[in-house]
């Protein structure tokens, strides 16, 4: 199957409500708590080792009493958009020389913030730079920095420092998250680097089931695009059915549908359509005409119809030539005739063929209308451009002799005979008719 290559510009976080994702709307980190005495104290006393990264604990020191209240003044700010008021209150205090480096550290850090609040991403990745460039700042706040540069650098299309710096990122943590596995995925896949994009999902996954958690949809749109580009179908078909399972769309149901069909299960290629039909989870004419498509070569014709008669009072399957023709040919293998003729009637007109007024015309001669069937099919005639006009003619000559026109029948079967492939069938039905004239000839003189 010919895919378009699918690109992932629209599942990587942008803008300033993703990248707060991570500052859960506060500038004001969890850790962070003020020091009562106006001297510096650490944070972390010691050089015991942390029994969960196997690193030894920073001294780090502590926010004094009046930094945390001028922070505090900057957040108040910030959480009413008083963005200006919020960058005064941060820039006189970084003027502070009396500030130590965590302090220091602390203000960069709501500059950041604060910045990216305006979509300034530029000043906001250089003050987390500035973060980053203080001696001996909290490891929770290196790992948050480290994170929060990552998101800008893929919000500004800067994929290999976001790569470079989430790598950084996974040094300092332990247990990372599903999430920053799916953050690296996007930078390699910007790059298309799809070996490595799956590789970091594929790791996101493992890191969600290990949580006991249900993997998250971007996590799963990531791998299922990934292996698109790498050709890896078994897979594709797995995490498609995971897709479908737990974020039911109609467009994951149809790329599940057709890779069934590539690889010859035509019963799980219809049943999954139809489940996504079922479940209401169709939503364009692509999937519609599929199913019905589907469902007529599996000799279901009537459903077939039900479902493109759907489509349409939807709004959803447009009324072209192609679908009318599709959903005609349902209604007629259904034996719904009159239903066929609606159909037929609305798309001959608009076909630039006469091929639909023929197809029209049979419907006619099924149901015994002679006159409506010669009237379509000297109509499809007229418009011409037909694959077999001899076929044509020898409809319309059974039609003129059911309708008892003789002369007309003889006619058209004559022209029905200049193609050698019905002169055979014509030359019979002409001496028939010439016969029949003569004997209706002698009957007539007979009771004068």
């Amino acid at each position: 199957m010919k895919r378009a290559r699918m690109r992932l510009k629209n599942l990587v976080w942008s803008g300033t409500a993703a990248f707060f994702m991570l500052a859960g709307g506060s500038l004001l980190p969890a850790f962070v708590q003020p020091d009562s005495a106006q001297g510096v104290v650490f944070a972390q006393q010691g050089e015991k080792s942390d029994t969960d990264s196997g690193r030894k604990t920073r001294r780090t020191p502590a926010l004094k009493e009046k930094t945390y209240k001028a922070l505090a003044e900057a957040q108040t700010a910030f959480d009413a958009s008083n963005y200006a008021g919020a960058l005064e209150i941060l820039n006189n205090l970084k003027a502070d020389q009396g500030l130590n480096s965590y302090e220091r550290a602390m203000t960069w850090n709501y500059i950041a913030y604060v910045y990216s609040g305006q979509e300034k991403y530029q000043q906001s990745i250089n003050a987390f730079k500035q973060v980053l460039a203080q001696p001996e700042i909290p490891e929770a706040l290196e790992q948050q920095t480290l994170y929060a540069l990552a998101q800008l650098y893929l919000v500004t299309d800067n994929q290999k420092e976001a790569i470079t710096v989430l790598k950084k990122w996974f040094t300092l943590t332990p247990n990372p998250s599903p999430d920053a596995y799916v953050l690296l995925a996007q930078a390699y896949f910007q790059l298309d680097d799809y070996k490595s994009a799956v590789a970091e999902a594929e790791k996101g996954l493992a890191a969600t089931y290990k949580l006991g958690e249900q993997p998250k949809e971007l996590l799963l749109q990531l791998l299922r695009a990934g292996y698109v580009e790498l050709d890896n179908n078994p897979k594709l078909i797995d995490v498609l059915e995971l897709l479908v399972k737990l974020y039911p769309k109609g467009d994951y149901f149809a790329h599940l549908s057709a890779l069934y069909g590539e690889r010859g299960d035509e019963v799980r290629q219809l049943l999954t359509l139809e489940a996504a039909y079922d479940g209401g989870y169709l939503d364009k004419q692509n999937q519609y005409v599929a199913l019905a498509s589907l469902l007529l070569s599996n000799d279901v014709p009537y459903k077939s119809a039900k479902v493109l008669t759907q489509g349409i009072d939807k709004k959803i399957v447009e009324e072209s030539v192609n679908n009318l023709r599709l959903l005609a040919e349902a209604w007629r293998l259904a034996q719904e005739h009159q239903d066929a003729i609606k159909v037929l009637q609305k798309a001959a007109k608009k076909a630039e063929d006469g091929e639909l007024y023929i197809r029209l015309g049979q419907s006619y001669a099924e149901l015994d209308e002679w006159q409506n069937c010669i009237n379509a099919m000297r109509e499809g005639l007229k418009k011409g451009k037909l694959d077999r006009p001899d076929q044509a003619n020898l409809t319309l000559g059974q039609c003129l002799f059911n309708d008892n026109d003789l002369d007309g029948a003889i006619a058209a079967f004559t022209r029905a005979r200049t193609d050698e492939r019905s002169r055979k069938f014509s030359d019979q039905w002409i001496t028939f008719l010439k016969n029949e004239k003569d004997r209706r000839q002698r009957l007539a003189n007979s009771l004068m």
